[in-house]
């Protein structure tokens, strides 16, 4: 039974690790995108409307609210001309 505690324990170290890297990686590209986009004067409305997407919903995604799909934030790094690397 210890020992079955002891992996649910570092199962659970492993997970919160995970969504960790994944929020930081959420927050870098929040920030790559917001920084892109006052490079090139597009405000938030102005890029819903090029992504064809509610201006609220990415009002709610850069405050950290909401996640966007992988098809959304693909047509924002393509309106934006960013790529991952």
């Amino acid at each position: 039974m210890v020992q079955s505690k002891q992996y649910e324990q570092g199962a659970t170290v492993k997970h919160i690790q995970y969504f960790t890297d994944i929020g930081n990686f959420n927050m870098d590209l929040r920030k790559t995108i917001k920084d892109s986009m006052a490079e090139q004067q597009i405000t938030i409305p102005k890029l819903a409307r090029r992504i064809d997407c509610n201006h609220m919903t990415l009002y709610n995604y850069f405050a950290g609210r909401t996640a966007l799909s992988a098809d959304r934030l693909e047509k924002i790094m393509d309106v934006l001309d960013l790529s991952v690397s």
